[in-house]
């Protein structure tokens, strides 16, 4: 697999002489990188490496994404890998979220029935994960696997649409979402706990001001769970900064359907639900969408007011909305047109572009801007401008800051806040850029009409001048083909012309597909996204005469041309077998479009000679082919005679193979070779051979476990005896054991083990943290909880307080249980147990701590602003029929195991 930047080309020399195939000389494309960087993109899987290392060349402190990396077992390293190289370009999350954001999948997988995370590992360096879902249809359930490019895409992926990364109270927003709430609103993690499905398959409204237990008996979803927790958790309509994070949406607890949106998309993928955002600006709304099986329209309406689960006529059908344009938004800033899933067919028109350059040959990366008339959202330039306003004022010298001046400030600041929330003008609806045959289409509806604004070359903001602009209007609702010639003639095509062959020829078989891209900055943001489309290659066959025309720029003859569109080329073709050599070109002719090509070549000629030849594993991404040991390696070939003979490293054992068709492959599974370089040589058992060199290396930290003592063992003072268990692909060089803030060395590596007298320590609770170092650094940690208790005391948890909200209970009240329970002794609580009985039933409800993972206080736009969020653990219980009455009580229990039971207490449902 080659990659072929914009206007280059690759050629491949048939030498006539020795009548072989003789690549072009390239750079690998992790030239420039350091060892530890090539080593953890060699760790990483083999489908994400080779744009994980364009990722690498943009980024201004590698190092510690690869020392990630390297430190990461598989079952992180391919979604960190994946989260590295698919951000918008040089623009990554800091490595320590992104290893946050990996185990957090992890961590919630744990809490979710609905889902599982699975594992897939061919052994060969790929491997990848996806989600198994849950699912009920009509009724039945059944078991659906993620592909998973949306696994990763909407799933890993740390970005949601134009935001910074979010981790503005400490946690970055998966876990901020999942595990922490506001006194007085709903926590996640409790509302998916008992949720076995993703979704029922049904297309429904939802109705406003929802109660739990009917909704959740209705649609016994994580959709549905989610949505309402939506709806819980932003009540209220926007007001004060309209934030773009989702976490401080959810301090904040109100907002409009941006709002929305974020805290949706990313509640949902917490929630490890496949989730996008998707975007009617042009006419002020957006929403989500969730994948199972297909995309799926997804909506809350603002102040709780309900919303909608796989409706998409909602909008232009339901609510008789002239829609212009939707599109989806990717992580990198990249968007997706998404119309043809709300407007139908006989309500849209297509819009087609085709953009050439004076010459008449197309241009790509062109860019078209869609622009309606309509209403625009304008709130967050007011803030902006107040803001910096305010800040002007907060630097002013008090010695200026006098009556007129006070009269100006405040004069400013109350126009600011009579500024409208939004204004009618042309807004961008969506756009799009040209293809490699300079074309691209929308879909749009056609009851409005609409300004196109064309641009190419050093693209900015649309307001800022490109080297080419020109507009286009339409105001017809009918589909319409503009084709448009740029005042362009930097680019004159080189002449060619056809050759015929009369000469003996020599055949040629070529396999070969090509897909491309572009990296296009999102006006928005600046972050540069990675825009798909078809492959669009020449590959050109010339002799030795016309190759040097070609160089030199001028009119040549080709002897095979093909212009390779998106499609998968399968050729045999011929050429002259004079004494001249031939050469095949692949020619990338675009301005701004990349090509990956991969292609196979096979020469047939008449010899006499014997040829070997050593094809995979190929040199284009490491100067040296990289592995990780323990993997298997593919080693292939090219034979004209069998059998063959394949020897590493000039040892006397040789392997014999037998080639089939020419052909010969060797699977070398590497678990006991050792590191380093190692020479594969490949004979016909006589004078004609290959040779190729390939390193492995240590790309995985060692395996660790902690034998004894077992996880929340409860021990009393004295030697402690610490036992386990490592494993290495290479060799375990030693050992860390810490306790009580000191650490020491264990005896032993494969099994260890250390003596450690704890008779001085302090009772309470210990973190008894593991590291096993390997022989190349590489680390992995385990911790164990352990307690250090004695007879004799009689400690328990404190219950200052339990109650239950609201105080006037109905039968649509959503009963909450509290108990401020909290500890005095050396021992951390450990679990709070409600229980609640009718009549001769008793259930039982694990407590959850409410307003904790972090402690905060109120934002000043809570309603709630005046009443405590200090922590309390909690239950949700929901609704209750009118006349039930319910007793209850706590159970609190410590590390120690130490007990104690509040009084009892009851509530009636009126």
């Amino acid at each position: 697999m080659i990659e072929l930047p914009p206007e280059s080309d690759y050629v491949i020399r048939f030498d006539s002489q020795n009548q072989t195939l003789i690549a072009q000389e390239t750079e690998p494309t992790t030239a420039g990188l350091s060892e530890s960087v090539i080593a953890a993109i060699a760790k990483s899987p083999r489908w994400i490496q080779l744009r994980l290392t364009s990722q690498f060349h943009y980024l201004n402190d590698p190092e510690s994404y690869a020392a990630i990396l390297l430190n990461s077992s598989n079952q992180f390293a391919d979604e960190i890998a994946f989260s590295i190289a698919c951000c918008p370009v040089g623009r990554v999350p800091s490595a320590a979220l992104l290893k946050e954001n990996a185990e957090a999948l992890y961590e919630n997988d744990q809490w979710i029935s609905y889902a599982d995370i699975i594992e897939y590992d061919d052994g060969m360096g790929n491997y990848s994960s996806t989600i198994q879902y849950r699912v009920l249809e009509n009724g039945t359930e059944k078991i659906i696997t993620l592909p998973s490019e949306i696994y990763y895409w909407y799933v890993v992926h740390p970005k949601i649409t134009n935001e910074e990364i979010d981790a503005v109270y400490g946690p970055l927003w998966r876990n901020y979402l999942f595990n922490h709430n506001d006194i007085n609103y709903p926590l996640l993690k409790e509302k998916l706990s008992a949720i076995q499905y993703l979704w029922d398959c049904q297309s429904y409204d939802q109705p406003g001001g929802r109660l739990w237990s009917v909704c959740i008996n209705e649609h016994p979803t994580a959709i549905e769970a989610v949505s309402y927790w939506i709806g819980k958790t932003v009540p209220n309509q926007a007001t004060g900064d309209r934030p773009g994070q989702a976490s401080i949406i959810a301090h904040e607890h109100n907002g409009w359907c941006g709002e929305l949106q974020k805290i949706a998309v990313a509640a949902q993928r917490a929630a490890l639900i496949p989730t996008i955002a998707a975007s009617n600006v042009g006419e002020d709304h957006v929403w989500r969408e969730f994948y199972e099986r297909g995309w799926h329209e997804n909506d809350n309406w603002w102040s709780d007011t309900g919303g909608a689960v796989d409706r998409p006529d909602v909008y232009a059908y339901g609510w008789g909305k002239n829609m212009s344009a939707i599109y989806q938004w990717r992580g990198d800033g990249t968007i997706l047109q998404d119309t043809e899933r709300y407007i139908h067919e006989e309500d849209r028109i297509t819009v087609d572009f085709t953009i050439k350059d004076l010459f008449l040959q197309p241009v790509d990366g062109a860019r078209v801007i869609v622009l309606v008339k309509g209403p625009k959202d304008i709130t967050f330039y007011r803030n902006l401008f107040s803001e910096k306003l305010q800040n002007l004022w907060d630097k002013l010298p008090e010695i200026l800051k006098g009556k007129l001046f006070s009269l100006i400030f405040n004069k400013l600041d109350e126009r600011i806040d009579h500024v409208p929330d939004s204004i009618t003008g042309f807004t961008i609806a969506t756009w799009s850029y040209t293809d490699s045959e300079g074309r691209c289409s929308v879909e749009l509806g056609k009851n409005l009409s609409y300004l196109y604004l064309i641009q190419e070359g050093n693209l900015k903001k649309p307001w800022q001048l490109a080297h080419h602009n020109t507009l286009r209007s339409l105001k017809t609702g009918t589909d319409k083909s503009f084709r448009i010639t740029l005042l362009d003639a930097s680019r004159k095509p080189q002449k060619m012309t056809p050759e015929n062959i009369h000469l003996p020829v020599c055949g040629f078989h070529l396999s070969f597909t090509s897909s491309g891209y572009q990296l296009q900055k999102h006006f928005t943001n600046e972050g540069v996204g990675r825009y798909e489309f078809l492959g669009s290659i020449d590959i050109l066959l010339l002799d030795q005469d016309n190759f040097q025309r070609y160089q030199d720029g001028t009119a040549f003859s080709y002897l095979k041309y093909y212009d390779s569109i998106g499609a998968a080329i399968n050729e045999t073709f011929t050429g002259p077998t004079e004494e001249k050599n031939l050469y095949l070109i692949f020619r990338n002719h675009n301005r701004l479009t990349h090509e990956i090509i991969d292609f196979s070549l096979d020469v047939s000629v008449q010899t006499t000679g014997d040829r070997v030849q050593i094809v995979t594993p190929d040199t284009m991404l490491f100067e040296t082919p990289f592995y990780c040991i323990g993997d298997k390696i593919l080693i292939s070939g090219i034979v004209t005679g069998e059998p063959v003979y394949l020897s590493f490293d000039h040892e006397p054992s040789v392997i014999e193979l037998l080639p089939i068709n020419g052909e010969w492959s060797y699977v070398w599974n590497t678990s006991q070779a050792t590191l380093g370089i190692h020479l594969i040589t490949i004979s016909d058992g006589g004078n004609v051979s290959d040779e190729k060199s390939i390193q492995l290396i240590d790309g995985r930290p060692p395996s660790l476990t902690i034998d004894t003592p077992v996880d929340s063992a409860i021990l009393e003072r004295g030697i402690l005896d610490i036992s386990g268990r490592s494993s290495d692909n290479c060799d375990i060089d030693h050992i860390e054991v810490t306790l009580n803030n000191i650490t020491k060395t264990a005896t032993g590596s494969i099994t260890w083990n250390l003596s450690w007298d704890t008779t001085e320590f302090a009772l309470g609770d210990y973190l008894l943290s593991v590291k096993a170092i390997d022989t190349h650094g590489l680390i992995s940690t385990h911790t164990h909880l352990i307690v250090l208790n004695e007879s004799g005391h009689s400690w328990s948890p404190q219950i200052h307080t339990i109650f239950y909200s609201p105080s006037n209970l109905t039968n649509t009240s959503n009963v909450i249980i509290y108990a401020n329970v909290t500890s005095t002794s050396p021992f951390a609580l450990r679990n709070i147990v409600l229980y609640c009985f009718e009549g001769n039933e008793t259930m039982s409800y694990e407590m959850y701590q409410y307003g904790k993972n972090p402690v905060q206080g109120r934002h000043e736009e809570d309603p709630f602003f005046n009443q405590s969020n200090a922590p309390l653990f909690g239950v949700e219980l929901g609704q209750f029929s009118s006349g039930q009455s319910i007793g209850f009580w706590i159970v609190a229990t410590d590390t120690a195991n130490n007990r104690v039971q509040s009084e009892g207490d009851a509530f009636t449902i009126q």
